[in-house]
């Protein structure tokens, strides 16, 4: 499947598929949790990172963080052409679905990336990022989306 990265007004197109992108193209949003699993022990290649950094245009202190590891170990890992670990990956690709269900929802990274930042009262009046490098403070965000979706007010 071929990623279009074509950019109109500010908006993606939603054929941009950010698992595809931290994969190096192993899985899609598609993809089975068997194939998840397999690709994730593998482990996937640092050098994706930093197209989904350029995509959501996250600094890679924020996206190490987000995804539990360290800048350095990430500049490392690039330097001597290893893939991230296991656990790493799985909070990869955790982030990346999250991104692209926030994403397609608020149909933009930059009202996305906007509303990630704002203080809600859901997320006790901090910004959503603030948990964004839990996997509960994933489940939370994905749960206010999904309610967004479904005409709950923000």
């Amino acid at each position: 499947m071929k990623v279009s990265e074509n950019k109109r007004d500010g908006i993606y197109d939603n054929e941009v598929d950010l698992v595809e992108i931290v994969s190096g193209g192993l899985l899609n949003k598609l993809s089975s949790p068997f194939d998840e699993v397999e690709a994730v022990r593998k482990g996937f290649p640092v050098n994706r990172i930093k197209r989904l950094e350029s995509i959501m245009r996250w600094d890679r202190k924020a996206f190490a963080k987000f995804i539990r590891t360290t800048p350095k170990t990430l500049e490392r890992y690039a330097r001597d052409n290893k893939h991230l670990s296991p656990q790493v990956s799985e909070n990869t690709l955790d982030v990346a679905r999250l991104m692209n269900l926030g994403i397609a929802y608020f149909e933009s990274v930059e009202r996305w990336n906007l509303w990630l930042n704002t203080p809600h009262v859901q997320f006790n009046n901090s910004a959503p990022v603030s948990v964004l490098e839990s996997a509960s403070g994933r489940a939370l965000i994905k749960r206010i989306v999904l309610g967004l979706e479904h005409g709950f007010v923000a």
